[in-house]
């Protein structure tokens, strides 16, 4: 039987659970609570790549209600492992009922409703998973390194070819300056 889906993590756990002075059955909790609560975040970014919406809502509560369901109720799961589970229930029933002003429930979620309704399927999935370009947006939001440099303007190259040429000194100028 499996005793811990974060045991991988256990190396770097240590380590900190050694800095904040916990020791024994308090570095072991810390250590699960802390593992679980990284890898639901990763499995949030997950679902968050790939869906939006209602079903975005959706998909975490049913992870919510599995992971959290058998770390409350499979007793006969070992107690590191029956916590990690119910840590990571709990962060995705936390994000999966939160409303934030940047998240716009409402128009989107109707026409999806709609669309369902209408048996018109291809909207529905467009309504409720990213596109690629969805994504792409999405990824660039979220690590703004990998948005591309737009291409300068003819007239903002002209500017940044002068702005050059006048910082590099001429070898006159280089004479007269010494």
């Amino acid at each position: 039987m499996v005793e811990s889906i974060t045991k991988f993590l256990d190396p770097v756990l240590d380590f900190f659970a050694k800095l904040g002075g916990y020791e024994g059955a308090e570095a072991e909790i810390y250590k699960a609570e802390t593992g679980a609560e990284w890898l639901a975040t990763l499995m949030e970014l997950g679902i968050d790549w790939i869906s939006k919406g209602y079903i975005n809502r959706g998909l975490k509560a049913l992870g919510a209600v599995i992971a959290g369901g058998l770390g409350l109720f499979n007793k006969k799961l070992p107690p590191r492992l029956r916590r990690e589970l119910t840590a990571i229930g709990n962060h995705l029933l936390t994000r999966a009922v939160y409303v934030s002003p940047r998240v716009k429930l409402g128009e989107e979620e109707k026409l999806f409703a709609e669309a369902l309704a209408r048996g018109d399927w291809n909207t529905a999935l467009r309504l409720a998973f990213r596109t690629p370009e969805e994504l792409k947006l999405f990824l660039e939001d979220v690590l703004p390194f990998l948005k591309k440099k737009a291409p300068l303007a003819p007239a903002e190259e002209a500017i940044e070819e002068v702005v050059i040429k006048e910082e590099k000194p001429t070898p006159e100028e280089e004479v007269v300056l010494i």
